[in-house]
This record gives structure tokens, C-alpha cells and sequence, in this order.
């Protein structure tokens, strides 16, 4: 049988794995109650569930697939039938009239590119006019347009900038080598700590005598 660590115990600074971690990073575990290890057991769990996650998404979405092509092909066969009449008949039903989703996009790519010349100078008067207004310290930094209105990104700088931060993967790196640290430092106290005793149960013989 498992033996009996999650929820077991409990501790007055959180029980979480970042929480353990915390204290083991400063120095302040208490080896009967956190687990050294919780941080990366929760890690690759976190990772099971992601991925667990996205399989069943990925199934679901294969389940669709599935049915709208059985679904595209129960079509094609109408239109396949649908074409034998009118080839016997000259009937020409609704099911034969194409959707022209590929002539009804080329149209619209040139009505937009009608728009474009007078997008584009919308787009430099509203630059230039708002660039003249802006007080000292601020920029135009971007300016778009869609079919109604026309967008302008300003920027000033800081008055007090930030200090030069390292990357995330260097922050990273610097807390994994503590922690690898923190493991070698405190390992025996963990090895010397007291264990959760292990639940044995058994089960009672049907001829064990009375």
C-alpha cells in the first residue's frame, strides 16, 4: 500500500512544492514534513496533465475530422447522383451550384487592394498630425488602419528606466544550481529524518481458527 505523504501533514508556511522548495532554498525545512523532491515530482505532473490534456483535444478533434469527412463523401456521391440526372433529366439541382468560395476571396483581395492607396494615406496624414501635437518626450511608434478606423501607437520613455535584468533561462539556470546546492547541503537531513510508517494490512484467512 501507498504510504500516506500527501496531506499527511501539514505546515504553517504552505505545503505546496514551490513552498517546500522555498524553505529548503533558505535554509528553513523541517525534514518530517517537506519532501525535498515535491517540486520536480509536481513539475513532470504538471507535464502529464498538459499533455494528457492535449491528446484528449487532439481526439476529440480527430473524432470531427472523422465525421465531417464522412460527411464530405455522403455529399460528393449526391453530387455524383445529382449530375447523372440532369445528364438523363437536365434537371440542374441546387447541390450542382458551387459555394465560389475561391472567386468570392479573389474579389475581395482586389476590393482591398482598391482600398489600399487611400488606407495608406489616411494612415500618414493621421502619423503627421498627431507626430506635430505630441508633447516633447513622445513618438509615433506604428500607425495601422482597418475599414473604419485608424489606429496610432505612441511611446514616451521612462523617466526612471528599469535595471538590466537577466534573461529567464539565465534566472533559471542561477535557481537550478542553488537548488543542486541546497540538495547536496541538506541531503542527510533528509536521510536521517523520520519516515511516515508504511500501512500493511492483511487479510484475514477463511480457515484461520476461531
Amino acid at each position: 500500500m501507498a504510504e500516506p505523504l500527501d496531506g499527511f501533514f501539514f505546515h504553517p508556511d504552505g505545503g505546496s512544492p514551490d513552498a517546500q522548495l522555498a524553505r529548503l532554498l533558505a535554509g528553513e525545512h523541517n525534514p518530517n514534513f517537506d519532501s525535498p523532491f515535491s517540486a520536480t515530482f509536481d513539475e513532470v505532473d504538471d507535464e502529464i496533465r498538459g499533455v494528457e490534456a492535449e491528446r484528449k483535444r487532439l481526439l476529440a478533434r480527430l473524432v470531427m475530422l472523422r465525421e465531417k469527412l464522412v460527411s464530405l463523401r455522403a455529399h460528393r456521391q449526391q453530387v455524383t447522383e445529382a449530375v447523372e440526372r440532369f445528364e438523363a433529366t437536365g434537371e440542374i439541382a441546387p447541390l450542382l451550384i458551387p459555394a465560389c468560395k475561391a472567386l468570392s476571396a479573389k474579389e475581395q483581395a482586389a476590393l482591398r487592394k482598391a482600398d489600399d492607396p487611400i488606407k495608406n494615406t489616411e494612415i500618414d496624414n493621421a502619423k503627421a498630425t498627431l507626430a506635430a501635437s505630441l508633447p516633447g518626450g513622445w513618438d509615433v511608434t506604428e500607425t495601422t488602419a482597418d475599414d473604419e478606423f485608424v489606429y496610432v501607437t505612441i511611446k514616451r520613455r521612462r523617466e526612471v528606466v528599469a535595471a538590466e535584468r537577466p534573461s529567464h533561462e539565465t534566472t533559471r539556470e542561477g535557481i537550478v544550481e542553488k537548488v543542486k546546492q541546497a540538495f547536496e547541503a541538506y541531503r542527510r537531513d533528509f536521510l536521517n529524518s523520520a519516515r511516515p510508517l508504511r500501512i500493511v494490512t492483511t487479510t484475514a484467512s477463511p480457515r484461520a481458527s476461531p
